[in-house]
């Protein structure tokens, strides 16, 4: 199973919601695409923890699980 993350997705992930986790711990690829990864990179210019957020991300894209995707 893939699972494609939108932005709130994203954010409730590594918020730690049980339910997403659970839904990506299951798939085979967790997708994000390019809007989704601008919106997160928007919101992480205008918060307080812009590199920490960033680099979380970026990791989370190492991942050979997941992917960005057009």
């Amino acid at each position: 199973m893939k699972v494609l993350l939108d932005t709130n997705a994203y954010t409730a992930l590594f918020r730690g919601h049980d339910g997403i986790a659970a839904r990506v711990r299951r798939a085979e690829q967790v997708l994000v695409s390019v809007v989704v990864a601008g919106e997160l990179l928007f919101g992480f210019r205008h918060g307080s923890r812009y590199e920490a957020n960033r680099e979380e991300l970026e990791e989370f894209l190492a991942s050979p699980y997941s992917h960005c995707c057009r």
